[in-house]
């Protein structure tokens, strides 16, 4: 083979090769914005409030997540603007699990959590606790989805966030460390007569270790609803110690949890093996059920 020919070939083969990098860092750098859209549009279907990100970045490089400034409003029925806000998430991810049927996160950390505590108008119920709810009725209507038939109708009949979510909780994940950190609460009483708090009360941070460490793993939609049922239980419990007068009102959002832990109970029971005393992070099947072998 000439030299000309030589030079041709490496020629293209140099156009190829640069062709692919510009695609790989074109989706590199637009998975930011397409996450950003995936978590605002599945986001407010599965807890039935609006969802925003300011930002997010990613870099599939080093396997890092960042996404900042996390907007959670209220359910419907609640006059406060908002049940939460995220300052930072951040989740380090296995760079060579990326590929893979199960995607490996080292480490995953919510710092800076503000939450909005709202009684409901009957003091029955609270936002957090309704949130609650939403997520595990959510849950259970994507698995009825999953288990019927594929008929065209069916398909069309979802919503787009329902067709995306389908497909977000075909992923399987395992989460080394989970962590909640700088947490406080703030009471917002919109009922005369409720008491409220004068600063905000903070929460234990919260440490959940070796999620989905089996075969199987779990879904986004399992990760969801856990964060955010111990979440709700350390705001109730920090929530009923600051404002003893509160309390009935605690201990009924406590009744609500326990009623509606599907999503809760699906992940305790497909990672009871392999999860630090996840009996002790939900409401239900707590040590005191539990007897000494």
């Amino acid at each position: 083979m000439d030299a000309k020919k030589k030079r041709k070939i490496w020629i293209i083969a140099g156009s190829v090769v640069g062709v692919i990098v510009v695609a790989l860092l074109i989706v590199v750098l637009t998975l930011g914005s397409i996450v950003k859209a995936a978590v605002q549009t599945i986001g407010p279907k599965a807890l039935g409030a609006d969802v925003k990100v300011s930002s997010v970045f990613i870099n599939l490089f080093t396997g890092t997540v960042a996404i900042s400034d996390v907007f959670i409003g209220n359910p419907e029925g609640y006059k406060n603007d908002r049940a939460f806000t995220l300052k930072k998430l951040k989740i380090h991810i296995e760079p060579s699990s990326i590929t893979k049927p199960k995607l490996i996160i080292r480490e995953f950390i919510l710092d800076g959590v503000d939450v909005y505590f709202e009684p409901s108008s009957n003091l029955l119920s609270n936002n957090l606790s309704q949130l609650n709810k939403n997520v595990s009725s959510f849950t259970e209507k994507l698995a009825g989805d999953k288990d019927a038939p594929e008929k065209d109708e069916f398909e069309d009949s979802r919503s787009d966030a329902e067709k995306e979510a389908v497909k977000t909780e075909e992923q399987r994940l395992q989460i080394d460390k989970l962590s909640l950190t700088n947490i406080y609460v703030n009471i917002v009483a919109s009922i005369p007569g409720v008491a409220t708090s004068s600063a905000p009360i903070p929460v234990v941070p919260i440490v959940l270790d070796g999620l989905g460490q089996d075969e199987e793993g779990v879904t986004p939609l399992e990760v969801s609803a856990v964060i955010l049922n111990k979440l709700t239980l350390g705001v109730l419990k920090s929530v009923g110690e600051a404002l003893p007068s509160l309390k009935s009102v605690t201990d009924a959002g406590q009744h609500l949890l326990d009623s509606t832990a599907a999503a809760g109970g699906k992940l305790l029971e497909g990672t009871k093996d392999a999860v630090k005393d996840l009996k002790n992070i939900l409401p239900f099947g707590g040590k005191k059920n539990e007897t000494k072998k």
